[in-house]
């Protein structure tokens, strides 16, 4: 299924020192083996996979990697899938899996499903070029100034997942003005106590007189014209004289695209088209009413080239030909690639929450997407230079939650629910707020629901460069783990 496109085409201080240690996973003896899949989040992120030697790597579209993690005396060892032993090589400690070798022991797997080395869930990525693709090692030792550090989920079925005891007990619930989507169990502060009653009059004592009522609040349509492109009930801005266009969309966005200014339009922050027309005119009967005036008659039909003041339709366009023509100019095509992950595609390297009640708060990397009606997600792709030429189309997947198998995913949507897709003119940072977003293009608008894929037009891949996709969310909720495991939920790049 295809959006419309205007509309779419359709991860205290005390006085005495202490340490915490992950929790690892309870083992079922020396001889336990749980098999899994692995992938890297942080400033590089993605899938891990595995070159036909056996090195490990983040990015360059290499085929997934498989492994198993086998428990001795000495902890854990991970082999591949092709029984080769997984081994930190010296001096550098890249981690790679090599024929005929044991692989290195201390590897563990903590109960929030993270990979440890001698329990620590701290990797170190390092680039292999310009173009998004990393080696991984325990500790980089050879002055390499572009590593950075990284966490590795572990992904699989067999991985148990028992409940993990707290070594620390959790922080008290953040007060409303801390609270948005993310948190569940967020509650709002305790009101304030009631002020106490003054004290009783006494022989000329007089209460004081009542304090005036609170000035009604003033309608949202006659405050400020809006700043950046939001408007309505939202944000309170009016789209009058903004200039994408002066209509405000059922979404809270100015523009002039049918989308803005048709079905759901709002009146009362801006203008609206398909407005009915006023009635007619009553019609002239005998002459009777002085005001009233028949319409002039049609000029006559033009014949033979007679009638001086007949002039005859300009001809149509010419239609496009063999012939070359210069005036003609085909309509515009529009491209669309498979609504799935079957084919190449990219997966984001930066997820960013940006929230329209707390404008200048930055949430930094995180796993999940995050759309409701205040909460919108951005989501950063490294465009390959191999896809030159290409075709590049944004896509939701969105399966039902029985077939996920290391994602899940809350969802709720009331009355007239949807998304928007908007492209930014500039990539995301760690430290982008909603204020800081800069200028966007709503690239469609439509609805997302379980056991659907959705896409957008598709347009020329940005070879070499970064592409970044804000989705927002009215009248619903969404909080799902981004994740390509089977089945693939979340926003993709497909390429076609």
């Amino acid at each position: 299924m295809m959006w419309s496109a205007l509309s779419f085409a359709s991860v205290g201080i005390g006085a005495s020192a202490s340490v915490i240690v992950p929790h690892v996973l309870p083992r079922g003896g020396p001889d336990s083996a749980y098999s899994f899949t692995l992938a890297a989040y942080g400033k590089a992120s993605g899938p891990i996979g595995q070159l036909y030697d056996g090195q490990n790597r983040i990015g360059g579209g290499l085929p997934l990697g498989h492994y198993t993690i086998k428990y001795g005396p000495k902890g854990g060892v991970i082999v591949d899938k092709n029984g080769r032993g997984c081994i930190l090589t010296p001096p550098t400690t890249q981690w790679q899996c090599d024929e005929g070798v044991g692989g290195t022991p201390g590897f563990d797997i903590s109960c929030d499903k993270k990979l440890l080395f001698n329990g620590s869930p701290e990797f170190w990525a390092c680039p292999v070029d310009d173009h998004g693709v990393w080696n991984l090692y325990t500790k980089p030792n050879f002055g390499q100034p572009k590593c950075i550090t990284v966490t590795i989920g572990v992904h699989g079925e067999s991985i148990p997942a028992p409940p993990c005891k707290q070594s620390v007990p959790p922080p008290p619930p953040p007060h409303k003005q801390d609270c948005y989507d993310h948190h569940e169990d967020c509650k709002p502060a305790p009101p304030p106590p009631p002020p106490s009653p003054p004290p009783p009059c006494k022989d000329d004592c007089k209460p004081a007189p009542s304090p005036p009522p609170p000035p009604a609040p003033k309608p949202y349509h006659k405050s400020k014209p809006s700043p950046d492109g939001t408007c309505g009930g939202t944000s309170g801005f009016h789209c009058n004289g903004f200039f994408k266009g002066s209509c405000c969309s059922s979404f809270g966005w100015c523009g002039a695209s049918p989308a803005h200014c048709g079905k759901g339009c709002q009146g009362d922050f801006g203008t609206c088209e398909h407005k009915p027309a006023p009635p007619p005119p009553p019609p002239c009967e005998d002459g009777k009413d002085d005001k009233c005036k028949p319409a002039p008659p049609p000029p006559p039909p033009c014949g033979n080239g007679k009638n001086d003041k007949c002039k005859p339709a300009p001809p149509p366009p010419k239609p496009c030909g063999d012939d070359k023509d210069d005036d003609c100019k085909p309509a515009k095509e529009h491209h669309v690639c498979p609504t799935d992950i079957n084919g190449p595609y990219e997966f984001p390297h930066l997820i960013i929450p940006v929230d329209k009640k707390r404008p200048d708060k930055a949430f930094s990397n995180k796993l999940n997407g995050t759309f409701s009606d205040h909460m919108c997600s951005v989501f950063n792709f490294d465009i390959h230079p191999r896809f030159a030429g290409k075709k590049c189309m944004p896509v939701f997947l969105f399966p039902s939650q029985e077939k996920l198998v290391t994602s899940a995913y809350t969802f709720r949507a009331w009355g007239d629910y949807g998304v928007e897709v908007f492209e930014l003119h500039e990539p995301a940072t760690m430290e982008t707020t909603w204020n800081s977003l800069g200028p966007k293009e709503l690239l469609g608008e439509g609805i997302i629901k379980p056991n659907l894929a959705v896409g957008t037009w598709a347009s020329e891949c940005a070879a070499g460069k970064k592409k970044s996709i804000m989705i927002c969310g009215k009248n619903m909720y969404l909080d799902y783990f981004q994740d390509f495991n089977p089945s693939p939920i979340g926003l993709y790049l497909r390429v076609c």
